[in-house]
């Protein structure tokens, strides 16, 4: 069975996601929205794959990228409205490093791009979810040694 781990139950829905927080010249992947926020890469598990199977197939799928040591960091519950629907995801947070050139030209995108914002962009773009601009800073004074498992709550109003 290859379906994404995704219920729907009408009026709402849960998803169980992966985001890859993946550090690139001195900044973190980003995918611009058509509604003009950022969210970092990633997508839904699928049913029978682990979280960590998950966040290689998003990283090869996003960004034609192999080769990459990935560490579950932390866990983000999102809660947000689309439309009249609301939506409860569970992200499992995994972080990772690309040294090497990427071409955003070459890739493909749902959206509008793929880019790399420095961690000062972040802080004062339109990221989502909002608490990425929590787990960042503590990412970046623990950037040798990950440190913690890091669990974060964001509740986006309606």
């Amino acid at each position: 069975m290859n379906k994404d781990l995704t219920i729907d139950f009408g009026a709402s829905m849960l998803n169980i996601r992966v985001l890859l927080l993946i550090k690139y010249k001195g900044g973190y992947l980003f995918e611009l929205n058509t509604d003009d926020y950022y969210f970092a890469i990633g997508g839904r598990v699928k049913f029978g794959e682990s979280s960590s199977e998950a966040a290689k197939r998003e990283l090869k799928e996003e960004l034609d990228y192999n080769d990459l040591e990935l560490e579950l960091i932390g866990l983000i519950e999102n809660f947000f409205v689309i439309g009249e629907k609301s939506v409860h995801e569970v992200n499992f947070v995994y972080g990772g490093a690309i040294k090497d050139e990427i071409d955003f030209n070459n890739l493909k995108s749902n959206h509008k791009g793929f880019s790399s914002l420095l961690p000062e962009d972040v802080m004062t773009s339109d990221v989502r979810p909002k608490v990425l601009k929590e787990l960042i800073p503590k990412l970046l004074s623990n950037y040798d040694e990950i440190g913690e498992f890091i669990h974060l709550v964001n509740r986006d109003s309606a």
